[in-house]
């Protein structure tokens, strides 16, 4: 979404549109989430705060855990060569999408 978080006009520096900018500009604190600027911000209780704002809508508490978790989990872009199964959790097919829904 133009206007958000892309590299052009990137809110306050955060670009969130790959692994690499989001782990650069995001303030991801791997295996910290309550420390990470990224989940502070989609759960935050102030609505001056909130992200995305509104009138755009929340992430729902789904994709709050799936980022939860991520960045508990190390916030690794993780890849799979062979021997597992890459369609259910990685970088790019759980994480990315949630932001550019969302942003």
């Amino acid at each position: 979404m133009s206007g958000c978080h892309d590299a052009v006009t990137a809110t306050v520096g955060v670009i969130l549109t790959s692994y690499q900018t989001i782990m650069n500009t995001g303030d991801v604190r791997p295996e910290n989430p309550g420390n990470s600027d990224l989940y502070k911000k989609i759960t935050d209780n102030d609505p001056e705060d909130w992200m995305p704002p509104p009138p755009r809508q929340a992430l729902s508490p789904a994709q709050t855990e799936t980022l939860r978790k991520w960045i508990a989990q190390g916030a690794r872009n993780n890849k799979c060569y062979s021997g597992c199964d890459t369609t259910q959790f990685t970088f790019n097919t759980t994480i990315l999408p949630i932001i550019n829904d969302n942003c």
